[in-house]
């Protein structure tokens, strides 16, 4: 069944492709990031244009059933702004955040390639040899093709197999190893040969999973140990994981897949150990690092929300505790005020709007430790849990 989860994991979008003053949809100037913003939100055009006449945001969610959107928008090769709109599970009425984890579908593979890649740059793994040496859990069956299957051709879909997608399980039901998967044992066709390789470009998620039990098989980890440890932890990637099946007391704040009319499916999602194809669960990414000006945006881990803004005239810094609602808000010259509880009395913050732009914030409660520096990188550590993030 096809799925309409409360859309997409990462939707990233340039300000330019959007309706521009002489198309009549939108008259804004769009020099600012909350301009820019306005004019997405006000501006989203259809595959057929009516002159005079742009879809707001809130307009084509209801129109095409969507819950919720997590949008991060890139302009001028940076993230610009970043926002969630609508709930992340129509049954909760819980809204989306840019914290708000998504299932990212496809777009797991690049990031599992990656990992590939960086253990085949440590010599961990050869991305020509046959992929039956590689493999322990599942061997490949044999066809009547010369050539040999390999890490590099399954990495870019030449490697003539068959298995393009996934339909996923429903959460409480038996799921099937990776390995049992391939040989047939799942809700999928089991994993074969069907032409030579480089015949042509041929989509297969089944290849991709066969490349996960190889590395599993290889490193003696489990995928998302893998993943974890290559590519999301030296990325500061603390928001995404390839758990199978999503735990979700670990990550309460996370969105449930929805059905074209908008229905929220039973269990919430769907569970994919088909784990390199479609594992991933990420956000739009502005909890790693974000600009906005001379500062920085970023996020303390596990619970606590650090987002620095900087203006063309002065800075702010809001920081929010989730465990106890404690929001400080700084203008430039460092004068600060709580707004929605309270921020610990041991916590100071110090800033220099100047030409350095830079802001210490230390706390021994938590609110969190975190500087800017004029290189504009955002170290944030909770302090209690001596937990680090570097953007």
């Amino acid at each position: 069944m096809m799925l309409r989860f409360t859309f997409a994991c990462a939707l990233l979008l340039c300000a330019s492709s959007f309706a521009s003053q002489d198309s009549g949809a939108i008259s804004l100037e769009l020099d600012t990031p909350d301009a820019r913003q306005a004019a997405v939100e006000a501006g989203l055009l259809t595959q057929t244009w009516v002159e005079g006449h742009a879809f707001g945001m809130a307009e084509r969610m209801r129109i095409l059933d969507v819950p919720g959107v997590s949008v991060a928008v890139i302009h001028n090769g940076k993230i610009d702004w970043a926002a969630g709109y609508g709930v992340r599970d129509e049954t909760s009425g819980l809204p989306v955040t840019t914290e708000t984890l998504f299932q990212a579908a496809s777009i797991s593979k690049p990031v599992s390639a990656l990992a590939t890649l960086r253990l085949a740059q440590e010599g961990r793994i050869d991305l020509d040899a046959s992929i039956q040496d590689l493999l322990v859990s599942f061997q490949l069956p044999e066809a009547d093709f010369e050539d040999e299957v390999t890490p590099r051709p399954i990495l870019n879909h030449t490697g003539g197999l068959n298995v393009d997608g996934f339909a996923g399980y429903q959460v409480g039901e038996p799921i099937p190893t990776a390995a049992n998967l391939l040989a047939g044992k799942g809700n999928s066709e089991s994993l074969r040969r069907i032409e030579p390789v480089g015949t042509r470009y041929r989509y297969s998620g089944g290849g991709s999973t066969m490349l996960q039990v190889a590395l599993s098989d290889l490193t003696g980890q489990e995928f998302n140990d893998i993943v974890s440890e290559n590519v999301l932890n030296p990325l500061g990637m603390t928001r995404s994981t390839y758990e199978q099946p999503l735990s979700e007391d670990s990550w309460p704040n996370h969105s449930a897949a929805h059905d074209h009319s908008g229905r929220r499916i039973t269990g919430g999602f769907h569970v994919y150990p088909e784990q390199f194809p479609a594992g991933l669960w990420t956000t739009d990414g502005t909890h790693i690092y974000r600009e906005t000006g001379n500062v920085g945006i970023g996020t303390t881990a596990p619970s606590y929300l650090l987002d620095i803004k900087h203006g063309s005239n002065n800075a702010q810094a809001r920081i929010e505790s989730t465990s106890n609602s404690a929001i400080l808000i700084l203008d430039a010259n460092g004068a600060g005020e709580t707004e929605g509880g309270t921020v610990r009395s041991s916590s100071w913050l110090k800033l220099d709007a100047g030409n350095t732009t830079q802001m210490t914030i230390l706390s021994t409660g938590k609110v969190g430790i975190g500087t800017t520096a004029p290189g504009r990188k955002l170290e944030v550590a909770n302090h209690l849990e001596d937990q680090e993030l570097h953007g």
